[in-house]
């Protein structure tokens, strides 16, 4: 079976509309263009990963490349948009020092600014959100730990971690960066958290502690100041 990507206008019951570029291929679901009715999904089939974009205002949601140069005969994944920018993961995996890549292309200036990589043999890195101004990402080298890239100043900073897991970041227009936290193990006292960029310094607010014995995965959403 395929997996298949699938975005349906709300309420439930609203019209749908299956996301495939390639006969064959496996889909997964990324972002909405903000605004508008284009999503933006990876298409894999074989040893070939693409990001494309698909009209959903239209029957049968024909589908687009995206900007030259995001795709390449390299691994394209994990897509989100924005006004301004597209944030995705490039992968190659010909050796263990193959690199990962989380790449964001300036939908202005036409530019591509690798934000951050790992190796292949890690395999440990994950684009996760993307606005007008910051960018989210996980990163798992010995824990996980989440980043956020402000475009304005070109500055990448670390959310604090007190030696848990922190993974699945979304980050707000006013850069707050919600993200799990939880322990070492499976049902390790996960919580949502917040984190205020702009504030800066160390401290996060609880924002929901969930029952020991719960797990989360990824990811979370900021929609219009809603987790």
């Amino acid at each position: 079976p395929l997996y298949t990507a699938r975005a349906e206008r709300f309420p439930v019951g609203g019209r749908s509309r299956t996301l495939r570029h390639r006969a064959g291929a496996h889909t997964f679901f990324g972002d909405i263009d903000p605004g508008t009715d284009t999503a933006i999904f990876q298409d894999a089939k074989g040893s070939n990963s693409n990001v494309y974009l698909a009209d959903l205002a239209t029957a049968g949601a024909p589908t687009s490349a995206p900007p030259a140069g995001i795709n390449t005969p390299r691994w394209e994944w994990g897509p989100e948009i924005s006004d301004a920018f597209i944030l995705f993961g490039r992968n190659r995996f010909a050796r263990p020092s193959s690199p990962w890549k989380v790449v964001l292309y300036d939908r202005t200036l036409r530019t591509f600014t690798v934000l951050d990589e790992v190796e292949n043999r890690c395999g440990c890195i994950w684009p996760e959100d993307v606005n007008e101004r910051y960018v989210a990402w996980t990163k798992c080298v010995a824990r996980c730990n989440v980043f956020v890239y402000d475009t304005l100043d070109q500055s990448t900073r670390k959310v604090d971690n007190p030696d848990r897991q922190q993974y699945a970041a979304s980050v707000s227009e006013e850069g707050l960066v919600y993200f799990v936290r939880s322990g070492n193990t499976c049902g390790g006292n996960a919580q949502i958290r917040v984190w205020d960029v702009m504030a800066g310094g160390t401290a996060t607010t609880l924002v929901y502690d969930y029952p020991v014995g719960s797990n989360l995965a990824w990811a979370l959403d900021v929609v219009d100041g809603v987790v």
